[in-house]
């Protein structure tokens, strides 16, 4: 038995036992999300604390948004299926024109969901996204779980979502 021949081989092993050792098991516990408080088409303020309880789905969109008004149906589809489930969607919009035109657009698409209307310091707390839509997954404590960037999938959330709701 050759030292120079095994050194490799036992380098390979040590390398192994160092991964080993270095894995926690642990998983890091969700993000508290930004307790805000915004107003909603009706002007009545909203704070997050109010859905406690729930599992929410924070949605940041814009009525000038292609992508948002895409996803609009996929939401109108899960607030259906799970809002019994105690699912809460929660649109905030980041439209600049104002309540009115996010109320007509709101009205015009049959929207079911609260509506709130966003501003930067929400989005900032949230991370500083750099666009809509992006999506925050909320559990019944109101810990953020999951993020999703751009356009939802309605497969990929209802996973996420019966996973939190022990289905």
């Amino acid at each position: 038995m050759s030292l120079k021949k095994d050194t490799p081989v036992l380098f390979f092993i040590f390398f192994l036992l160092f991964l080993a050792c270095g894995k926690k098991t642990e998983k890091n516990p969700p993000a508290p999300p930004f307790d805000f408080s915004l107003s909603g088409l009706s002007g009545k303020m909203h704070s997050l604390k109010e859905f406690r309880g729930k599992v929410v789905l924070l949605n940041f969109w814009a009525t000038w948004c292609p992508a948002c008004k895409e996803d609009i149906a996929t939401l109108q589809i899960l607030n259906r299926e799970y809002k019994n489930s105690g699912l809460e969607i929660i649109g905030i919009s980041l439209d600049k024109k104002g309540l009115g035109e996010v109320d007509s657009f709101v009205q015009q698409m049959k929207i079911p969901y609260t509506i709130l209307m966003g501003d930067e310091s929400v989005v900032k707390s949230y991370g500083a996204f750099k666009g809509v839509p992006t999506s925050f997954l909320l559990d019944k404590e109101g810990r953020i779980v999951k993020k999703y960037s751009g356009q939802i999938n309605h497969e990929v959330i209802s996973s996420d979502l019966k996973t939190l709701f022990g289905e």
